[in-house]
């Protein structure tokens, strides 16, 4: 289909830098810290939450792993949500799936060994807020790190649409349709449908054993 946006790769290398706000003078470090301080405490409870499920799917406005190109490097979105959940050890252990929108494009993030939950980002719904600025672009094989972790696969596109996700049957995977809509009314599947271990912690944890045997 008709893509559109900028094709230009981002000229970073393979790490997508966290965003502190603490190198931003117009931020006063004790608001940081009380942010910090108050979304530990909601992690705390992600914990505890994830603990009575098999089957655990953070939702957010803002995306957790998002990344985006600065122009010139990649960048992470939401390093106050990062920097808490660290801050509190075993806080996504069980969470194998996390969705979010704020970003104004589809984005989809699987990592190596699970070391993050698999990144949804549905937001292409608003993409005329954004028009022609965002780049498409695949990720594959450990080429961007991501706070300490490698990305396996994923994508980037603008355009405008929406997401159909699925559970196929009772095994352990679930999928993701995009569908990009066009001005004609048409719809389309440039991506086609994207198969990744459901979001239950049994099909992380036997993913994660096959990874350490092989």
């Amino acid at each position: 289909g008709d893509w559109g946006g900028d094709d230009t790769p981002c000229l970073g290398g393979s790490v997508a830098y966290p965003r502190s706000r603490f190198d931003d003078p117009s931020q006063r470090p004790e608001d940081i810290e009380a942010d910090l301080a108050h979304f530990a405490k909601q992690f705390a409870l992600v914990r505890k939450a994830a603990e009575e499920f098999d089957q655990n799917i953070y939702i957010s406005h803002r995306p957790l792993f998002g990344i985006a190109c600065n122009g010139t490097d990649y960048v992470t979105l939401d390093w106050t949500m990062q920097t808490a959940a660290r801050s509190v050890p075993g806080s996504l252990d069980r969470i194998s799936l996390a969705i979010a929108g704020h970003m104004h494009w589809f984005q989809e993030i699987e990592w190596e060994k699970h070391g993050h939950p698999t990144q949804l980002v549905i937001g292409n719904s608003g993409t005329k807020l954004i028009h022609n600025t965002v780049r498409n672009e695949s990720y594959y094989n450990g080429s961007l790190n991501v706070r300490g972790q490698w990305i396996s696969r994923g994508w980037t596109t603008p355009n405008f649409g929406f997401v159909v996700l699925q559970r196929n049957g009772n095994g352990d995977q679930h999928s993701a349709t995009p569908n990009f809509v066009h001005a004609d009314g048409t719809a389309t599947q440039d991506l086609g449908t994207i198969v990744m271990p459901r979001f239950s912690v049994r099909a992380k944890q036997s993913a994660a054993r096959a990874n350490t045997v092989a």
